[in-house]
């Protein structure tokens, strides 16, 4: 046991050295599940098993077992949340190991019909309700793929053996997916790999194009859509930004995982 604790820690000392060089293009390998993970947006039971990105202030992990993938990502920073809030978040999950997006998970989708409001309340906090546009933003996702142009729709947390998860707790935004590995009548929408093969996982939030920015919200310019120069904060990070010359900039992440077999127990 105290070997396989080295292990672990070197791996995420590894995954740490990579994450702060700045790289966006991570190889590290999957732990084998060696407890119960319920999808309820919830962190507490990721403990020990969470690598840092982005100075801190994000955070994922990733378990597999014989059956299925699972992965969070803990949030911590307000510019990143109100992106992913705000645009929606796909989680892209690639079974050659590459970053081609053939199969993806949507969700949340996005305050398609109240960004402004969305960005104005997350500065502001009082313009709106905000637990009430939260729950809104999180009751339905969306399967892409694996076939081009496919995309099926459904209520939150999931369905046929997909689940998903959003929280805020702690000021933290808390995000859980449970995904198939294998296709089969049970679980038509799943990876297609099995244990000890290489996969892709990508986390991106899409830029709104220039028909769907807000009217305060800077463009590639740097200049508003109603033609005031963009003022205040620059963005810290991978997020939302508000700065004159400094246009918002998507969060992209990728990561080549091997996952764990039976008998790897924890990260090699």
């Amino acid at each position: 046991m105290k070997n396989q604790n080295v292990v672990l820690y070197l791996s995420i000392l590894i995954g740490l050295v990579l994450m702060s060089s700045g790289c966006n293009n991570l190889e590290f390998s999957s732990n084998w599940l060696d407890r119960e993970i319920t999808i309820d947006g919830s962190d507490a039971e990721w403990q020990g098993s969470l690598m840092s990105l982005k100075k801190g202030k994000m955070a994922w992990g990733v378990l597999n077992d014989e059956k299925y993938l699972y992965i969070t990502c803990v949030l911590s920073d307000r510019e990143i949340e109100r992106q992913v809030m705000g645009l929606g978040l796909t989680v892209w999950l690639n079974a050659n190991g590459g970053t081609d997006k053939t199969f993806g998970i949507h969700f949340p989708i996005g305050m398609q019909d109240g960004r402004r409001q969305m960005m104005q309340g997350l500065e502001g906090g009082s313009a709106f309700d905000e637990e009430q546009f939260f729950q809104q933003g999180t009751s339905e996702m969306e399967i892409v793929g694996p076939g081009k142009d496919e995309r099926f729709k459904t209520l939150a947390p999931g369905t046929d053996g997909i689940e998903v998860q959003l929280r805020r707790t702690s000021g933290r935004l808390v995000y859980e997916l449970k995904v198939p590995l294998s296709i089969s009548p049970e679980h038509p929408f799943a990876i297609n790999t099995k244990p000890g093969n290489e996969i892709g996982i990508g986390f991106e939030v899409t830029e709104p194009s220039m028909k769907e920015r807000p009217d305060d919200m800077p463009n590639k310019g740097g200049r508003s859509q109603g033609g005031m120069s963009g003022g205040g904060k620059k963005s810290q990070g991978k997020g939302i930004s508000h700065g004159g010359n400094n246009p918002p900039e998507s969060l992209k992440l990728w990561a080549s995982v091997t996952l764990a077999s039976p008998n790897a127990g924890v990260i090699k």
